[in-house]
C-alpha cells in the first residue's frame, strides 16, 4: 500500500547531495508561498497628508493643541501645576 512512497523516500534519502537539494527546494517552495500569502492578504492602512488635515487644526491657537493632560501642556505648566480633567 504504501511502496511507492516509501521506495521514494529511500531513494531520495540514499545520497546526501540529492537530500540537501530536495531540502532546499522545499525551502524556496515554502518561503515562495509564505510571499504569496501575505501578498495575497495585504492589509489595507491609510496614511494621512499634511494636506488632508482638517481645517481646524491649520489655525487652531497654541493653546487649542494642548490637549487637557498632554505632556506638552504639562511641561509647559511646570511640575506642581494641578492637573487639568476635561469637562464632562
Amino acid at each position: 500500500m504504501f511502496t511507492i512512497p516509501r521506495r521514494f523516500w529511500a531513494w531520495l534519502t540514499a545520497s546526501k547531495p540529492r537530500f540537501s537539494l530536495a531540502c532546499a527546494l522545499a525551502l524556496v517552495g515554502l518561503l515562495l508561498w509564505s510571499r504569496l500569502i501575505l501578498m495575497s492578504n495585504m492589509p489595507r492602512t491609510a496614511v494621512a497628508d499634511d494636506e488632508a488635515a482638517p481645517h481646524g487644526a491649520a489655525g487652531a491657537s497654541p493653546s487649542d493643541k494642548r490637549g487637557a493632560g498632554s505632556a506638552q501642556g504639562r511641561a509647559q505648566d511646570g511640575p506642581n501645576a494641578e492637573p487639568r480633567v476635561p469637562p464632562r
